[in-house]
């Protein structure tokens, strides 16, 4: 019988490294003495190894044909490399216990996540299943903070998808009552200035159906996530919001699940982290 046993021996865990979601897929399974076992090891190695130096987002496919396997990290865009890094090492070996045998699996840290696949999901937005986590506090006022909440979750959207080598994330705060609400979104690198103003903007229309009343919360999809809460939990990145607009080269057109998000010229966008 096989054990579940990580790929990585696991460090500690702690409010940093705090997972608020994982997900093991359905697209099948594989063995411990298989080539996709032996590609999966390379990639996470690649993955953990790169990260860092790739401005908190990267992606990579090792192997070929039906061992072929895809592989993206990502950091949240306003944390520092070194707490990057930290992330990243915690949340391999977490992934590979939770989901040991499964070729499909996904994983949402505070700070970081994780996605691999028997298939391609580069630049595919998933819109299937958003999942809120939730605080326990509520608001006394929820349509007044709904109205609130919003209106800036609306606006870090739209900011999400300037063309700056901050952009795919965006946070910002609103003055409520008597205390402030702060906001954070941030797409996958891999995704289009387009197609994340679709990913977002489809978690923003799901606030109405789970968050009017919860001071804090987020809510997940594969390809990008939305937070917010009462007390400050980022911190402000304004260097990289004032630098100039980067254009790198065209993708191919990716393809999209469920829904199809606003045409437009597509360019990659990647995350700042200060150094």
């Amino acid at each position: 019988m096989r054990s579940a046993r990580p790929f990585f021996d696991s460090p500690f865990q702690d409010e940093t490294t705090k997972c608020l979601y994982h997900h093991c897929g359905e697209t099948g399974n594989f063995t411990d003495s298989s080539a996709y076992a032996t590609n999966l090891k390379r990639l996470l190695s690649l993955l953990s190894s790169n990260v860092a130096s790739s401005n908190g987002y990267r992606n990579n496919t090792v192997g070929i044909e039906s061992d072929r396997v895809y592989g993206a990290i990502m950091c949240r865009g306003d944390i520092e490399i070194q707490l990057c890094k930290l992330c990243v090492d915690s949340v391999i070996p977490t992934l590979t216990q939770l989901c040991p045998w499964q070729k499909e699996s996904l994983i949402w840290y505070e700070y970081c996540m994780l996605r691999y696949s028997n298939q391609l999901f580069f630049s595919v937005v998933n819109t299937s299943s958003p999942v809120p986590k939730l605080n326990a506090q509520n608001t006394r006022d929820p349509e007044g903070f709904y109205k609130v909440l919003e209106e800036l979750m609306g606006s870090l959207t739209k900011n999400a998808n300037r063309r700056y080598p901050g952009a795919l994330f965006a946070v910002n705060e609103r003055n409520f009552s008597d205390y402030q609400i702060y906001g954070l979104v941030q797409c996958t690198g891999d995704l289009f200035p387009s197609e994340c103003l679709f990913c977002l903007g489809f978690l923003v229309g799901r606030l109405s159906t789970c968050c009017k009343r919860p001071t804090g919360g987020s809510l997940i999809l594969p390809s990008c996530y939305l937070k917010y809460g009462i007390k400050p939990f980022y911190e402000l990145r304004t260097k990289a919001m004032d630098m100039p607009p980067v254009f790198p080269s065209l993708p191919p057109t990716p393809s999209l699940m469920n829904s199809t998000p606003p045409s437009g010229k597509k360019l990659y966008t990647y995350l700042y982290l200060k150094k």
